[in-house]
């Protein structure tokens, strides 16, 4: 009878203790499930800041910088970066504004010499040779249109990076030699490193450019970098202007 009661008292005494320990690891996870979901909650933050900011950046901002003040060392990388692709978006869109504004001034001129001249010459009746030199004006700004256009279509095809480029080595010495000559300072310093840019214009230096459509130096940058070489330009006021071009792939075969 003795062995039972003790039997029952022990069977008893676990129960209880697996009870206990039941008790505490419930507690002990509601505790650690309650401390996981706040850290969380607190490491998902940022990121919803930053994928926030994002949603927010469009067009008309790209100058934005994305400036989560805390942010897990595992995005870090990607915060660099996507402000760096930010700021190169900003630039090629400001170049693209600006590129179409100069079209579009380089367009309007010749365009509106032609309605005027156009608008004159029906004024009243004028004789063959009144309309055959309008005639030939006229001509005259229409090639200046199809030079815009040709141009532009050309630099379009500069532009693209696959285009293969078969190399004819000569020695550039001999085609170069009777074309060395001084030339006239084309920028400040602070400038140079647009004058590449397509139509950039220099306002501070008297330079006539009344048939010029500044596309010429980005094409010559273009047709270079196809060929894996470089161009650099230094300008000195009182000095001139010097042009390196570099091809490092051609250099053992001339």
């Amino acid at each position: 009878m003795d062995f039972f009661k003790t039997f029952y008292r022990f069977i008893n005494n676990n129960i209880t203790l697996s009870r206990l320990f039941l008790l505490w690891y419930m507690i002990s996870f509601i505790i650690i499930l309650t401390l996981s979901l706040i850290i969380l909650k607190f490491t998902l933050k940022p990121i919803e800041q930053f994928a926030k900011e994002i949603d927010n950046i469009n067009s008309n901002n790209l100058n934005k910088k994305i400036k989560v003040k805390w942010i897990p060392k595992e995005l870090l990388i990607i915060k660099k970066n996507f402000n760096i692709i930010l700021s190169r978006l900003y630039d090629s869109f400001q170049k693209i504004n600006q590129f179409s504004e100069d079209v579009s001034h380089e367009l309007r001129t010749p365009l509106h010499s032609l309605k005027v001249e156009i608008e004159v010459a029906l004024q009243k009746e004028r004789t063959n040779n009144e309309y055959k030199e309008t005639l030939i004006s006229n001509l005259e700004e229409c090639n200046k249109i199809y030079e815009l256009i040709d141009n532009l279509t050309f630099l379009a095809k500069t532009e693209k990076k696959d285009i293969q480029i078969k190399p004819d080595p000569f020695s550039i010495s001999k085609e170069i030699s009777y074309l060395v000559e001084p030339f006239e300072p084309i920028a400040e310093e602070k400038n140079l490193p647009y004058i590449f840019d397509r139509m950039y214009r220099v306002n501070n230096l008297n330079i006539k450019r009344n048939n010029n459509l500044g596309l010429g130096l980005s094409m010559v940058k273009n047709l270079i970098e196809l060929q894996k070489g470089t161009i650099t330009i230094q300008s000195e006021f009182e000095k001139g202007t010097t042009v390196t071009l570099n091809f490092p792939n051609c250099i053992q075969s001339i």
